[in-house]
């Protein structure tokens, strides 16, 4: 059978030309994608493999995967790169960054219920049954055709509005089962959260840029000392100002940073190890002594560039010692 060609702008296009460029105009190509990775799922993964873990839907760049039994989610969490790897492989981008599971459980008081977080599992629900039940407004079918009509092509067009309705119709099954939008964008989220996990991602960014600052001011201050003025919890504070203790020690060289007996003894306390210290005590500049910065980098010294610096000194010797014995 010959395949079907059309003339555009005086050139012959194939419709494997037209339809990325459609889909790509029509703003759908990362659903595209991402729909791309569900229907090809035994294809990436293997019949074996496929019949065991489950693909649900993808959101953000996570795919959440249903897996049967727990030997497979035992051993799951070895192959899972390999799977994402295999994802970028054939659809062509990098549409999935993780993966995570839910054990699947098969039974009737799972199957009517729908599930108050960010998945909607598929086969549970018989999503499709429900879907096709929900009616739409005369105007909000209006509004499809006007979005499906900035395509020429007939057939792409017939593809996008029906793909549309049943978009407008899952969100309207969201809706009559207590969804409601994100308070910072339109998404819908359960009715037990007020923001979508992009939102709510792009909240917890923003709290810790902002205690970072403050740390980096006031490396002493203790969380009751803001607990009124930012809207976090004593843990997000803990959690935060950990890591950032982490980073901070991390960058430290012994000998350079601070005094190391395998190093160098006679440099003092640079400002960022004092400031690290204070951050990890949660004391005041007056409230240091030598003693506590000696013992406090006693404490973290295996945080810091340690080996990498006390390993690179007996690199360097072994190696003198190479040239003098030849």
């Amino acid at each position: 059978m010959a395949r079907r060609k059309f003339i555009r702008d005086g050139k012959i296009t194939t419709p494997k030309e037209i339809i990325p460029r459609t889909i790509k105009a029509l703003g759908l190509t990362t659903k595209f994608n991402e729909n791309s990775v569900l229907c090809k799922w035994a294809e990436i993964v293997g019949p074996q493999m496929a019949k065991n873990i489950l693909p649900v839907k993808i959101k953000f760049k996570v795919m959440y995967v249903y897996i049967k039994t727990p030997a497979w989610a035992t051993n799951f969490q070895y192959i899972k790169q390999d799977i994402i790897e295999a994802i970028g492989e054939k659809i062509g981008v990098n549409i999935v960054k993780d993966i995570q599971y839910t054990l699947y459980k098969n039974n009737k008081q799972n199957n009517e219920k729908i599930y108050k977080n960010d998945i909607v599992y598929l086969e549970e629900l018989d999503i499709g049954r429900r879907i096709r039940k929900v009616n739409l407004t005369p105007e909000e079918l209006a509004e499809i055709e006007k979005i499906a009509s900035r395509t020429s092509h007939e057939g792409i067009r017939k593809i996008a509005t029906k793909a549309m309705i049943k978009d407008w119709q899952y969100k309207r099954l969201k809706r009559d089962h207590g969804w409601h939008e994100c308070l910072e964008c339109k998404t819908l989220v359960p009715p037990e959260r007020e923001l979508c996990p992009k939102c709510r991602r792009q909240q917890e960014e923003d709290l810790e840029t902002d205690l970072r600052a403050i740390f980096r001011v006031m490396p002493g201050i203790k969380y009751g000392d803001i607990a009124e003025e930012l809207e976090c919890s004593k843990k997000e504070f803990d959690d935060i100002k950990e890591a950032f203790v982490q980073e901070l020690a991390s960058k430290l060289k012994p000998g350079t940073d601070y005094p190391e007996r395998k190093v160098n003894t006679k440099c003092g306390y640079s400002m960022e190890c004092k400031m690290l210290v204070m951050l990890y005590k949660g004391i005041k500049p007056d409230q240091l002594t030598e003693a506590l910065l000696k013992n406090s980098m006693r404490e973290l010294k295996f945080n810091t560039a340690y080996w990498e610096v006390v390993g690179k000194l007996k690199k360097d010797k072994d190696k003198d010692q190479e040239e003098i014995n030849t």
